[in-house]
């Protein structure tokens, strides 16, 4: 009787031991990572969006006001400028938006391009950046900017194309057309039309055009390069980014005095031969 017990308590501890590895050698498989969302080092379950793996945790899959963190708006634009991801067809960036099809159709859905990726973030998710929507009209950078100087005719385009060269364009003057520019990058025509008129404070207004056949990428780069201009600043990634995404989403955004607006146009419109969209700076 004394070994059959002895037996018994050697198979338990056996068991015990045996659950225990098992335990370990799962929580070593997926131990905490940084989460996508809140930044924290939790367990998380993997998500696909957009095109791209997110570690989500469970606190911020639970708190409906969470989306996605400010740093991810700029990292999912920057993949759309640099072609890593392609804007859905029904999205006035895409370059085929607006184009004829066989098949006659009604004016397509127009979807702004970043509003699947719209900004909220918890309150205590530690986060630094400040979300980005049309009920909150104030950028991430909480620095100051300084006002720019005067920007109307010459001293305009000529402080447009400091900012455009970081990106090797420049603006061309379209004969005939005063205040009128073609966008030319690498010595060949964009398809992006600048158009510049009186404007407030000494500053003119500006209208960026899309043409047909232009390219997305350019078309944002140039909507941010310009930004960057009527703000005197050089923060392309924060402060340009955050500026255009708030246009982008709310069709209007309001910042240090100065009105953004983005506009579609329908496929009727582009017919009629309006732009595919326009971005205006309006001081």
């Amino acid at each position: 009787m004394a070994d059959t017990n002895t037996n018994k308590t050697a198979l338990t501890k056996v068991r015990l031991i045996a659950a225990f590895l098992s335990c370990a050698l799962l929580l070593a498989a997926c131990g905490p990572v940084p989460c996508d969302f809140c930044g924290k080092n939790r367990f998380c379950k993997t998500f696909d969006i957009v095109g791209v793996e997110r570690h989500i945790c469970n606190d911020c899959l639970n708190d409906p006001r969470v989306a996605i963190s400010g740093n991810l708006v700029r990292e999912y634009s920057e993949m759309y400028e640099n072609g890593a991801l392609e804007y859905p067809e029904d999205s006035p960036l895409n370059p085929n938006y607006g184009k004829p099809t066989v098949t006659p159709s009604v004016s397509p859905t127009v979807l702004p391009s970043y509003s699947d990726i719209s900004v909220i973030l918890p309150e205590d998710s530690g986060s630094n950046l400040t979300p980005v929507s049309s009920a909150d009209p104030t950028p991430a950078p909480a620095a100051s900017v300084p006002s720019s100087g005067n920007l109307s005719g010459e001293a305009l385009v000529s402080a447009l194309n400091q900012s455009l060269a970081a990106d090797s364009m420049s603006l061309t003057p379209i004969s005939g057309k005063s205040g009128e520019y073609t966008l030319m990058c690498g010595g060949s025509d964009t398809g992006i039309r600048f158009k510049t008129s009186a404007g407030n404070s000494g500053k003119d207004k500006l209208v960026i055009e899309q043409g047909e056949n232009a390219s997305s990428s350019d078309y944002v780069k140039s909507a941010i390069r310009s930004i960057l201009t009527y703000m005197n600043s050089t923060d392309y990634d924060g402060l340009g980014h955050d500026i255009y995404n708030g246009a982008i989403q709310s069709g209007s955004f309001i910042y240090n005095g100065t009105t953004f607006v983005s506009t579609v146009h329908t496929a009727d419109e582009i017919e009629k031969g309006a732009a595919i969209s326009d971005f205006s700076i309006v001081p």
